[in-house]
């Protein structure tokens, strides 16, 4: 791989012009937001990448292989934050509380009384 794109991660976004290959001359640079770069050997200075081509407002609109020089015709544009780690949390979580049980009028508690009464007032039977 080349050094240049080996510097190159998942979410760097490429400006790729004339000068990484005739096929992107003119008003046919585009702007591409890597997925990935391929190890596979090729002539010095050139790399495979993969990714999404940008247009203007950075929306990706197509997904694309490129062969590339990589050593000339690309510049980078913005390259990928640090991945946000997600931190264990210190505080011990405490227990819900429980509601307790309140008698109802005629002495039952509420709980053990619901599964005896009547659904809908229809006893079965």
């Amino acid at each position: 791989m080349d050094p240049i794109a080996a510097t190159w991660t998942a979410g760097t976004v490429l400006r790729i012009g004339r000068d990484a290959g005739v096929q992107f001359g003119g008003d046919r640079a585009l702007t591409l937001r890597l997925v990935s770069v391929d190890d596979r050997p090729t002539y010095e200075g050139a790399t495979w990448v993969t990714g999404y081509v940008l247009n203007a407002a950075g929306d990706a609109t197509a997904r694309r292989e490129l062969y590339i020089d990589s050593t000339a015709g690309v510049r980078v544009l913005s390259r990928p934050g640090p991945t946000p780690t997600r931190r264990s949390s210190t505080k011990a979580t405490r227990p819900q509380p429980t509601r307790p049980s309140t008698p109802r009028a005629d002495g039952v508690n509420r709980r053990s009384a619901r599964a005896s009464e009547p659904v809908n007032g229809c006893a079965e039977g």
